[in-house]
């Protein structure tokens, strides 16, 4: 199935193409709308569903159903962003949208596609960029800053060893920026040499992995370690 992005995030959305493109389906994002409707309308549309960004539908003139639905007569819609239906409901809710607007039973057959859209959606690489999925910010928080964490209480309260706290002290410094393994070695190597062996990335592999763990325990934190591609690793703070 090949997905279509109307949106007005497109660096959010191309991350999300990453994740959701493989030899059964291609994804692209549509930057001129005008030649949607075009496609639409003369239906040589090269895509299976259409995924929008919800603030699109703030005016009362724009009716994605209703263009659709005029143009081509059915084709899945789906806004990414609507920040209506919880995680665990989106799914059965964008199924409902279409139901209703399109006055279509029988489309379970979509059900695998989206649960595989809102997997990407809610993974915590993704998830903290969207628009309008945000959790609202404390009253106590300062605008345009990132949360603070205490580290050191952090420390003692989750028992870190010196070189868990020490990588995690340098992603917490480098937050929300892909590091390398080769740079990660480097940081907890206690001569700041680059390791190379198979059994040194194993101890880094390991020590990423003991803090995962500790990150997990501690949700307050809002802290999570991603894995961005091989070799490469990320602290998200949601």
């Amino acid at each position: 199935m090949n997905l279509c992005f109307i949106t007005l995030e497109q660096d959010v959305c191309l991350r999300m193409i990453k994740q959701l493109t493989n030899k059964n389906c291609k994804c692209f994002i549509q930057e001129d709308f005008l030649q949607l409707c075009k496609d639409l309308e003369a239906d040589i549309c090269s895509f299976d569903m259409l995924l929008c960004d919800f603030r699109l539908n703030k005016t009362p003139s724009f009716n994605i159903y209703s263009i659709v639905k005029s143009k081509r007569g059915f084709l899945p819609v789906i806004f990414y962003n609507d920040p209506m239906p919880s995680d665990n409901d989106r799914v059965i809710y964008w199924l409902a949208q279409n139901e209703i607007a399109f006055n279509k039973n029988n489309i379970d057959y979509l059900i695998p596609e989206l649960k595989r859209i809102n997997e990407v959606l809610c993974s915590p690489l993704i998830k903290p960029y969207v628009s309008l999925l945000q959790p609202p910010l404390s009253l106590y928080s300062v605008p345009g800053k990132s949360r603070v964490i205490d580290l050191n209480k952090l420390r003692n309260k989750s028992s870190m060893t010196p070189i868990i706290f020490k990588l995690f002290k340098y992603m917490y410094e480098n937050v929300n920026k892909e590091i390398s393994l080769k740079k990660l070695s480097k940081v907890i190597s206690k001569k700041g040499f680059f390791l190379c062996s198979n059994k040194q990335k194993t101890n880094v592999y390991s020590y990423i992995s003991r803090l995962r763990k500790i990150l997990k325990s501690e949700p307050s934190v809002g802290a999570y370690i991603v894995r961005t591609s091989p070799g490469y690793y990320e602290l998200i703070m949601c």
